[in-house]
C-alpha cells in the first residue's frame, strides 16, 4: 500500500509547490507525486497526461492524496466518474482541504456535494468573465485581435490571387505567414 500525491495547477503563474507543502505539512508522506502543470480542471482527468500515468500506477490498497476537490476537476460528472474508476481499483482518495476521504460514506457524500460547488464556482467564474468581455466591448475597449493586413494588403493580396500567384508567394510578398493568407483571402 502506497501514498500517492496528485498536484494540478492551472496556469503557468501558478505552482504546485503550495498544494505538496500543504500535504506534507498534514503529515501525509508520498511515495510517489503526480503533478499537472498549466493544465486546466475543465480538462477531462484522464485527458491530463500525468493524471493518466497516476491513474495507471495506483493499485489496490493505494492511497490517493489531493490537496482540493477542483484539483481533480472541475465537472461534478467527471469527478464522481473519477472517483467511482478509483473505487473499482480499490483506491481510497483523500482530499486535505475539505478534510474527508471516499472510504466513508460521508466522505461519498462531500465528495458529490464539493464537486458539484466546484462546477458552480467555474460556472460563476465563466459567467462573469463573459460579463467583463461584453461590458468591454461596449466601451470599445475591448476590439478583439488587431488585423495583420491593412486594407491595402488585403486588396493587393485578392487581387494577386486572382491573378493566380501561388498563396506562399503572397505571403512572401506581404510579410505574412501563409495561414494568415488563407484566413484572410481564402
Amino acid at each position: 500500500m502506497t501514498t500517492i500525491f496528485y498536484l494540478r495547477v492551472s496556469t503557468n503563474e501558478q505552482h504546485t509547490d503550495n498544494q505538496l507543502n500543504a500535504l506534507t505539512e498534514a503529515g501525509f508522506s508520498p511515495d510517489r507525486v503526480f503533478k499537472d502543470e498549466a493544465v486546466s480542471g475543465r480538462t477531462e482527468a484522464l485527458s491530463r497526461p500525468q493524471w493518466k500515468l497516476c491513474f495507471e500506477y495506483l493499485r489496490a490498497g493505494d492511497t490517493l492524496v489531493v490537496y482540493a476537490v477542483d484539483r481533480l476537476g472541475r465537472s461534478t460528472v467527471d469527478c464522481l466518474n473519477t472517483i467511482n474508476a478509483l473505487e473499482l481499483k480499490g483506491v481510497r482518495v483523500v482530499f486535505l482541504k475539505q478534510g474527508f476521504d471516499t472510504a466513508t460514506p460521508a466522505g461519498k457524500l462531500a465528495l458529490t456535494m464539493f464537486s458539484a460547488f466546484a462546477e458552480f464556482e467555474n460556472e460563476i467564474r465563466r459567467e462573469r468573465q463573459m460579463a467583463g468581455i461584453s461590458r468591454m466591448k461596449a466601451e470599445g475597449r475591448l476590439t478583439g485581435r488587431p488585423k495583420v493586413l491593412s486594407e491595402e494588403q488585403m486588396a493587393e493580396g485578392k487581387k494577386l490571387l486572382a491573378g493566380g500567384t501561388p498563396k506562399a508567394q503572397i505571403a512572401r510578398k506581404l510579410g505574412v505567414d501563409r495561414s494568415t493568407i488563407y484566413r484572410a483571402l481564402v
